[in-house]
């Protein structure tokens, strides 16, 4: 989902693995995205007025027991699904 938003963005496939290298490899994994998980998104986004793919990562951490890190002020909404943490934070 992160390297599909990147690309959206306008980042070449060389700048997105340059962006990602930051993190070690043990530090990023893939996960696998359910159809209910999508569901739920789709509800938590509407209930919450947050954009979907916001919704779907917060679920997504929660579901997999990580850590969400994000500047983005829509997770204020979604505190209570997982907690969220500034960058700054881990400085």
């Amino acid at each position: 989902m992160h390297i599909k938003e990147f690309k959206n963005l306008g980042y070449s496939q060389n700048e997105i693995n340059s962006i990602l290298s930051v993190a070690k490899p043990k530090n990023i994994m893939r996960i696998h995205i359910y159809r209910g998980q999508t569901e739920e998104a789709r509800n938590l986004a509407i209930q919450r007025n947050v954009p979907k793919k916001d919704s779907l990562h917060a679920i997504l951490a929660r579901d997999n027991n990580l850590q969400l890190i994000s500047r983005d002020p829509h997770f204020e909404r979604l505190k209570d699904i997982t907690s969220a943490k500034k960058p700054e934070d881990f400085i």
